[in-house]
C-alpha cells in the first residue's frame, strides 16, 4: 500500500539548511517558488529538485557541440516546467511532464527563436521569433513574440508583440528581443540592437485590460543629447566592376586555367594573368568605362558614408548604451533593470578600449532611474525587489555577487554572512580559495586568499539563493552553491491513512482518496519526473505505480497547494 510521509509547505521559523555544493554545474535560474534549480554547461542541463535534493540531466550532443541551451529570462515555473532552445538549429521548446515540446513558430526556420522567460503559474511565455538565419544583410533578423497556455494545457500559435520597424538611423534594426515577463505575464522587456549590431536599447511592451499590446522605448529621451543630425543613409557601396563578368565562358576558362598554372608556379610574378588581356577590345573598353564611373561614384558614396558614420558614432557615444541580453524585470512589471556600458579609452597604453558596466533600474511608466555606478557591475535577475548582479574580477574572471535595492548595494557575502554564524563559517570555508593572481603591471604571479561568492540567482522571497563560479583554484570547472533559508519544517511527518493538510489519505487498496476542492492532482517521480496529472480529480484515484517513492502535489480551489511524500 502507499504511505503518506509528508504534507504542506508551511513558513514558521526553524534553522536554516547546511548550505549545498555542486561539483561541475553552474545553476542559472531557480524557480519563483524555489523547489527547482538549473544548471547550464556548454549544452548540458541538469534539473535539481531543491525539496528533495534528486536531480537529472539533459546530456549535450553526441559532437560535443550544445544541445539544450536556456532562455534569458525565468525559465521555471513553480512546477519545474523549463524553457530552452534544443537542437543546433534552436529552436524554442519547453519541457514539461517528460516530454520535451517545441512552441509554435509558424513556417519560420531560421534557428533564432528562442522561449526566454515563463510566469511562475506557466501560462504565457515571451521569447524571441526567429525570422531568418544571422546574416550580414540590412534586415531584421528577430522580433518578439509570446505564447499563451491553451485549455489543453499546450501553447498557441506565437502572438508577436508591436515593435518599431526602424531603427534611429531609418534602418532596419537587427534585433528586436522579449526576454523578461512580469508574474502576471501583462509587462514584457527587451532589447532592440540596431542595424549594426554596436547599439542596444531597452523596449518595454505593456498589455492593457483589453488585451491590447503597446511598446515604449524608456531611454528615447536620452538619446542624442547634443542633437546631432543623422544624415540620409547613402546605403550599400556602389557595386565594383567584376572582370568575369566582361569574358565569354571560353575566355574565362582560359583565364582560369593561366591562373592556375601561376598558382602551381609558385606564384610566379612572370605568370600571373592579366584579366584584361582575355576580353575582346570592346569588352575592355566596356569594362574600363564601367571601372572609371564605379571610382567616380564610390568617392561620392565614401564621402556621403563617412559623414552618415561621424554623426552615427557621435549619437552612439553620447547615448545610453546597454550589454546585450542583460535584462531583469521586477516580479510586479514595475521596475526593470539593464547594464548599461561604456568604453573608457582614457588609458592610450591600452591595445583596445577598456569596457565599464553598470547597473540602471528603471521605473516602468515614468523617467525616474537608478543607477549604481560605485561598482562595475552586470544584472542578472530579481529577488524580494532586490537586483542581483555580478561583479566579475578581473584578474580571475571569477564571480562575486549584490544585492542593489534603493540605491545601495550590499555584497552576497555581507547579505549571507549575516544570516547567522553557521552560514558565515560555511562561507568562509567554501567560497574562499588559494588564488593564483597575475600581476601584469609588474609580471608577478602571488598567491591570494579570494572569496567569490559567485553569480546569483534566487526565488522569488529570496528563501532560496544559488550562485556558481569558476574554479581556478581548482581545475576550472564550474561550481555552484545553493543555500535554503526556508523553514525546513515545512514538510511534516503524518501517518498512513490520516487525512492531512495535503487533502489526501490513502487507502488500503493503494489507491489515493482525495477531499473536496482539489482542482489538480499531480505525482512525481523523485527525479522530478511528472508521473501522473489529473485535472479535477475524482474522490478516488486509481495508481498503478511501481513501488519506489513519490512525490504527490494537489492544488486546491482557494489557490494553495501542499505537497506529499507517498511510498508504495
Amino acid at each position: 500500500m502507499l504511505a503518506l510521509t509528508g504534507s504542506v509547505l508551511t513558513t514558521s521559523a526553524a534553522d536554516f539548511k547546511d548550505p549545498e555544493f555542486y561539483s561541475n554545474t553552474a545553476i542559472q535560474c531557480v524557480s519563483p517558488n524555489g523547489k527547482w534549480a538549473v544548471s547550464e554547461i556548454y549544452g548540458t542541463v541538469t534539473m535539481i529538485n531543491i525539496d528533495n535534493g534528486s536531480n537529472f540531466t539533459f546530456e549535450a550532443g553526441e559532437t560535443g557541440t550544445p544541445y539544450h541551451i536556456l532562455g534569458l529570462g525565468n525559465v521555471l515555473t513553480d512546477d519545474g516546467l523549463l524553457l530552452c532552445a534544443t537542437g543546433m538549429s534552436s529552436d524554442a521548446s519547453y519541457y514539461e511532464n517528460g516530454e520535451w515540446k517545441l512552441l509554435d513558430t509558424g513556417n519560420i526556420q531560421s534557428g533564432n527563436s528562442n522561449a526566454n522567460g515563463i510566469t511562475p503559474d506557466g501560462k504565457r511565455i515571451c521569447g524571441n521569433l526567429g525570422l531568418r538565419s544571422t546574416t550580414l544583410e540590412d534586415v531584421t533578423m528577430v522580433v518578439p513574440a509570446v505564447w499563451d497556455r491553451q485549455s489543453d494545457g499546450s501553447y498557441g500559435k506565437y502572438v508577436l508583440l508591436p515593435h518599431p520597424e526602424l531603427d534611429f538611423t531609418g534602418r532596419a534594426p537587427q534585433y528586436i528581443t522579449a526576454v523578461a515577463i512580469s508574474d502576471d505575464g501583462h509587462t514584457v522587456v527587451g532589447q532592440i540592437v540596431d542595424c549594426r549590431g554596436a547599439f542596444l536599447y531597452p523596449i518595454v511592451y505593456l498589455e492593457d485590460a483589453d488585451g491590447k499590446w503597446s511598446y515604449t522605448l524608456p531611454t528615447d529621451h536620452l538619446m542624442n543629447p547634443d542633437g546631432v543630425k543623422i544624415p540620409e543613409n547613402p546605403g550599400e557601396s556602389p557595386a565594383m566592376p567584376q572582370p568575369a563578368d566582361y569574358l565569354s565562358p571560353e575566355q574565362y576558362e582560359a583565364y582560369t586555367q593561366a591562373y592556375n598554372e601561376w598558382i602551381a608556379s609558385g606564384y610566379a610574378q612572370e605568370l600571373f594573368p592579366d584579366a584584361l588581356d582575355f576580353m575582346t577590345d570592346e569588352k575592355r573598353t566596356e569594362y574600363e568605362a564601367d571601372t572609371a564611373a564605379y571610382n567616380t561614384a564610390l568617392a561620392a558614396w565614401s564621402e556621403k558614408y563617412s559623414t552618415f558614420d561621424e554623426a552615427y558614432w557621435n549619437i552612439v557615444t553620447a547615448s545610453p548604451n546597454f550589454q546585450f541580453n542583460q535584462v531583469a524585470l521586477s516580479p510586479d512589471g514595475k521596475l526593470f533593470a539593464m547594464t548599461n556600458t561604456i568604453e573608457d579609452d582614457s588609458d592610450p597604453t591600452s591595445w583596445m578600449p577598456v569596457t565599464i558596466n553598470h547597473v540602471w533600474e528603471f521605473e516602468i511608466g515614468s523617467e525616474k532611474i537608478t543607477k549604481y555606478e560605485d561598482l562595475e557591475l552586470s544584472v542578472k535577475t530579481y529577488g524580494d525587489n532586490c537586483i542581483l548582479a555580478v561583479e566579475t574580477d578581473a584578474n580571475t574572471g571569477c564571480f562575486n555577487g549584490y544585492l542593489l535595492q534603493d540605491g545601495k548595494a550590499t555584497s552576497l557575502y555581507d547579505f549571507l554572512c549575516a544570516k547567522d554564524d553557521m552560514i558565515k563559517e560555511w562561507v568562509d570555508l567554501n567560497m574562499t580559495h588559494d588564488t593564483e593572481v597575475y600581476d601584469w603591471e609588474n609580471d608577478v604571479v602571488s598567491v591570494q586568499s579570494l572569496t567569490f561568492t559567485g553569480l546569483p540567482v534566487a526565488s522569488r522571497d529570496m528563501g532560496v539563493i544559488a550562485s556558481w563560479t569558476q574554479s581556478v583554484w581548482g581545475d576550472y570547472s564550474p561550481e555552484s552553491y545553493l543555500f535554503d533559508f526556508r523553514d525546513p519544517s515545512r514538510i511534516k511527518t503524518v501517518a498512513a491513512g490520516i487525512k492531512s493538510d495535503s487533502k489526501v489519505i490513502v487507502g488500503a487498496d493503494g489507491n489515493l482518496h482525495v477531499a473536496d476542492g482539489v482542482t489538480r492532482l499531480t505525482i512525481y517521480g523523485l527525479n522530478g519526473e511528472c508521473l501522473m496529472l489529473q485535472d479535477s480529480p475524482g474522490s478516488t484515484v486509481e495508481c498503478g505505480l511501481a513501488s519506489g517513492v513519490y512525490i504527490v502535489k494537489t492544488d486546491n480551489v482557494d489557490g494553495s497547494c501542499s505537497v506529499a511524500k507517498v511510498i508504495k
